[in-house]
């Protein structure tokens, strides 16, 4: 039975570019390591007496010694924060949560995202990565120095692209090989309600992940697709299908939203020179094409006039058939109410022409 996971990314540093609230390294390892003492005397989202279970799988001990393997591995480049912008990216950190109620080898399951980090970062470049089972979910943080070829790359490890392409990554080699499914993306009112109730989970039943330094980047996140926090919290929500799109055809047809008129009062049309199928007898026929001509209907606006011999041309020559356009039709000569020729068509003598 396959179950949703998250993955979350962001940027560990002072900027406050897109509404970002500034996160300082040692402020995060301090939370990942629960050095904070307000964290665990609050009545938030951490339980105290559950923090023991936590377990950190690789990288410093405490969050000093992050701090000091960052330092170290920016020397080993030949670059330090006082060479850096105030507000640079002083690392990424990737965030693995499982929904509460899931039934795989948690351990396991961890172990492989940081081997995974590993294999895309480099194992030399993973500061801590740290399991918390003393909140609503069991998760992983992994705290990692941006470093590639050598070059201190800020958050381009994690810029739309490429986050895409680790989404990718990480399902195909970890999530998939444990049944687990990426969470179905909300659009429309659904996204909406699964926003506003995700929300409301929180301040009713999780108020300390307010006061978290990353609340900001959380609620960015829910804002952007709230599925993977519906499964976290245990949220059920509407199973409703999308509306079904409407065919192009639909579209061009369609009266629009604007007031519906109503057309049933006026007669049916059927375009120049195509009879009905359903009600051919009822209907008159276009202009220039007698009964007997249905067969030789035509879209174009030249009508054919079917073989006259009741009056002799003038000069002498009998005619089986003469194109004419409806322009040079002559009221006089065809019937008002069928269109038919009453009188013969014939070219005009020399004589006639003269006059």
């Amino acid at each position: 039975m396959s179950a949703d996971y998250l993955m979350a990314v962001k940027s560990i540093g002072l900027s406050k570019l897109g509404g970002r609230k500034p996160c300082t390294l040692s402020g995060a390892a301090k939370h990942n390591k629960r050095e904070q003492a307000h964290e665990l005397e609050e009545k938030g989202r951490i339980d105290p007496e559950r923090t023991r279970l936590n377990y950190s799988i690789a990288g410093a001990l405490d969050s000093a010694g992050v701090v000091a393997m960052a330092s170290q591995l920016m020397a080993n480049i030949g670059t330090s924060p006082e060479k850096m912008r105030s507000d640079y990216c002083q690392a990424i950190e990737i965030i693995f949560s499982l929904p509460a109620n899931t039934v795989i080898d948690i351990k396991r399951y961890f172990a492989n995202c940081f081997e995974w980090c590993c294999a895309r970062f480099g194992a030399e470049n993973i500061l801590s990565a740290d399991v918390h089972l003393d909140e609503s979910t069991p998760h992983c943080h992994a705290l990692i120095a941006p470093i590639n070829s050598g070059r201190w790359v800020g958050g381009k490890p994690i810029d739309r692209t490429n986050t895409k392409a680790m989404s990718e990554s990480f399902l195909k080699q970890v999530a998939s090989v444990y049944g687990l499914k990426m969470t179905e993306r909300l659009t429309g009112k659904r996204k909406g309600d699964a926003v506003a109730t995700v929300l409301g989970f929180i301040e009713n039943s999780d108020r300390g992940l307010l006061q978290s330094s990353a609340w900001v980047a959380i609620r960015q996140a829910i804002e952007r697709n709230p599925a993977p926090f519906l499964t976290a919290y245990g949220i059920e929500s509407e199973n409703k299908p999308p509306a079904k799109l409407k065919t192009m055809a639909q579209i061009f047809t369609s009266a629009g939203k604007g007031a519906k008129r109503e057309t049933l009062h006026l007669p049916k049309r059927n375009p120049l020179g195509i009879a009905s199928q359903l009600n051919k007898l009822a209907q008159a026929n276009p202009k220039g094409i007698q009964n007997k001509g249905e067969k030789n209907q035509s879209l174009s606006c030249v009508g054919i006039a079917p073989f006259q011999n009741r009056i002799a041309p003038a000069y002498g020559h009998q005619t089986e058939g003469l194109c004419v356009r409806e322009t040079e039709l002559s009221l006089a000569i065809c019937d008002p109410l069928t269109g038919e020729l009453i009188q013969s068509l014939h070219k005009p003598t020399q004589h006639q022409s003269n006059l």
